[in-house]
């Protein structure tokens, strides 16, 4: 907001929109207050000011818009990646200071049922995610912002469709690999037990 001096008054900027043919349209008029703004607040002050409108916003009817979907083909490093380790790239601290109990290293799977359809599952997230690793990235988020280990499974199928074909979240027992039964196109990232 922008302030000036003009003889014995202040004035500041109101601002005013209409709507007209999808674009919205900001002026901005001088109006006189009779007092000062708090230079170190300007949100605070106690001036009063005359705020009878100078013209009145005209209604459109509203239509409706369906934003483009991207055309990108949701892709799977699978089988390469099988039986990897994955560390999060949150991990090189670039989003912040890395909490020491957030849990980043993950290994990742091919082709297994979803540890996350068991009645010891809990659901976090879900996303469409156009990699097995964006996937794994959604749930170390979880673990980034929360200092945890609250995401330990990341489920992603690249052939699902939207609104998600990634599923993040948390088991109550620790997910034993060796007993998930093949599923061709599920791929599966775990997070390692030494960082639960």
């Amino acid at each position: 907001m922008e302030r000036w001096e003009e003889g014995a008054c202040t004035r500041i900027n109101r601002w005013r929109w209409t709507i007209g043919r999808g674009m919205l349209a900001i002026r901005f008029q001088p109006i006189p207050l009779q007092k000062s703004i708090n230079p170190n607040n300007p949100l605070s002050t106690n001036a009063t000011s005359s705020m009878t409108p100078t013209s009145s916003a005209t209604a459109t009817t509203a239509s409706s818009y369906t934003a483009p979907t991207p055309t990108y083909t949701p892709i799977s490093d699978c089988p390469q990646s099988n039986n990897t380790l994955y560390t999060s790239s949150f991990a090189s601290g670039r989003s912040g200071t890395v909490p020491a109990s957030a849990s980043l290293n993950f290994t990742r799977y091919c082709d297994l049922k979803s540890p996350l359809t068991g009645s010891n599952a809990v659901v976090l997230s879900e996303a469409y995610a156009y990699s097995f690793v964006d996937c794994i990235e959604v749930c170390a988020s979880l673990n980034f912002w929360a200092g945890n280990s609250q995401c330990s499974v990341a489920v992603y199928g690249a052939t699902a469709g939207r609104p998600g074909n990634c599923w993040v979240g948390s088991t109550n027992a620790t997910v034993q690999v060796a007993s998930l039964a093949a599923n061709e196109g599920t791929d599966v990232a775990v997070l390692n037990s030494g960082d639960s």
